[in-house]
């Protein structure tokens, strides 16, 4: 937003016929020193041109300083500026320093602060030992907050231990908190081994328990073969399931084929499938060439359908011309749609001149288009130097103008 606040400005400032003798070269140099590239060329600069690029980078400077950036130089901020700039800096470092966030300089607090610092950073250091975060510093505690410090870190390894997360310490629980751990530890193992998760553990299931994950790992081998997704052992199947997967198998196969999914096997398909999978592929290869992909095969068509698919690119082409698009083929257009297209390219350079685009080709518009431009910048120019806001210069004003404008009138860019 910023760069392109500046990019406006100049555009602004140089006045359509200016922009308009200018090079191609020249007006993207102009863009590239007014956005802070490298690319720039001071040198290739008028001065004119310099002082508004100056301008831009007196002002984001000025905005790197406010946002604390490493590339503010403090060195050109001017009185006015370096002082809201100072206090927004001494508001950040009391903030990292009570939040501890960030670098904080302890040096620059007043007393008041320094307390308030002490404080938050004494209540943050027994919220860490609470948490058990490693930034905890023990030896700061009291004896009451050493204690409660000890409780959370027993609560924790308990929580640890009976959810079989790390790091668990069985050591440290006591008789009730290890059987109620042993017990969550066996029905997860359950659960791990009915899911067929590899850190099950079948020495630790009962003899019921292992008859269940039998089931389980049964059934799931069955879903896997039925849906031809994941795990599938056809020889662990009955043969009443062995027939349910060969119907599933070919219901899927038609599914695919009509679907145009390159994995259906038309050998598998039966004379009826095979019709409405025939059929389908015919209405894709039409949707396909309507819409100009390369999956199109014109070979397939029939004579009504070319000529569908012919009026269909030169509709897309003329689409993409009306757009300016690169991919654009004039050479496709006749003598209305040329007419069309032309017209669309002058909108769109009017609307690029009227909203202060990067770069306005004046080329493109009418003479009575660039008088009115050269009429309203200069109007806008003259409002500027009156009124001693925005950017005024003081060369375009006419005598007359120039005599009721005072010369303290003259502003830089805000």
């Amino acid at each position: 937003m910023r760069a392109s606040f500046w990019v406006v400005l100049v555009c602004s400032m140089m006045g359509p016929a200016l922009v308009a003798a200018q090079s191609s070269a020249n007006a993207e140099n102009l863009s590239a020193c007014v956005r802070g590239y490298t690319s720039c060329d001071h040198a290739q600069l008028n001065q004119q041109q310099a002082s508004a690029v100056a301008a831009a980078e007196h002002q984001r400077n000025l905005s790197d300083c406010t946002d604390a950036l490493v590339t503010c130089d403090h060195g050109k901020l001017t009185q006015f500026e370096a002082g809201p700039v100072a206090a927004g800096e001494r508001r950040r470092n009391l903030s990292n320093c009570r939040e501890g966030f960030g670098s904080c300089n302890h040096a620059t607090l007043t007393p008041a602060e320094a307390r308030a610092v002490g404080t938050a950073e004494r209540q943050r250091n027994v919220s860490d030992c609470l948490s058990g975060y490693s930034e905890c510093d023990h030896g700061k505690l009291t004896v009451a907050e050493t204690a409660s410090a000890e409780r959370s870190a027993r609560q924790r390894n308990f929580t640890n231990c009976n959810e079989g997360f790390d790091p668990c310490d069985p050591a440290r629980l006591n008789p009730v908190q290890t059987s109620t751990v042993a017990q969550n530890t066996r029905r997860r193992n359950l659960a791990d081994c009915t899911m067929g998760s590899r850190s099950c553990d079948p020495s630790k299931l009962t003899a019921r328990e292992t008859g269940v994950v039998v089931t389980a790992a049964h059934d799931r081998n069955l879903d896997g073969c039925m849906s031809g997704y994941g795990d599938c052992d056809g020889a662990k199947l009955t043969p009443r399931e062995k027939a349910a997967m060969a119907v599933a198998a070919r219901k899927r196969n038609v599914s695919e084929c009509l679907e145009g999914y390159a994995i259906c096997d038309h050998s598998q398909l039966s004379p009826q499938a095979a019709r409405a999978v025939a059929a389908g592929e015919r209405t894709q290869n039409l949707e396909d060439c309507r819409f100009g992909m390369e999956s199109c095969d014109h070979s397939k068509l029939s004579g009504r359908e070319e000529s569908a698919v012919v009026a269909a690119a030169r509709g897309r082409n003329l689409d993409k011309c009306k757009d300016g698009f690169e991919t654009c083929d004039p050479a496709l257009l006749d003598e209305q749609e040329t007419g069309v297209v032309a017209r669309a390219q002058h909108q769109r350079a009017l609307a690029s001149c009227q909203d202060g685009a990067d770069f306005c080709d004046h080329s493109q518009l009418t003479p009575a288009e660039i008088r009115n431009f050269a009429a309203a910048d200069h109007v806008r120019n003259y409002a500027a130097c009156a009124k001693g806001h925005g950017y005024c210069d003081r060369s375009q004003l006419t005598p007359a103008e120039a005599a009721r404008v005072p010369a303290g009138g003259t502003s830089t860019p805000q």
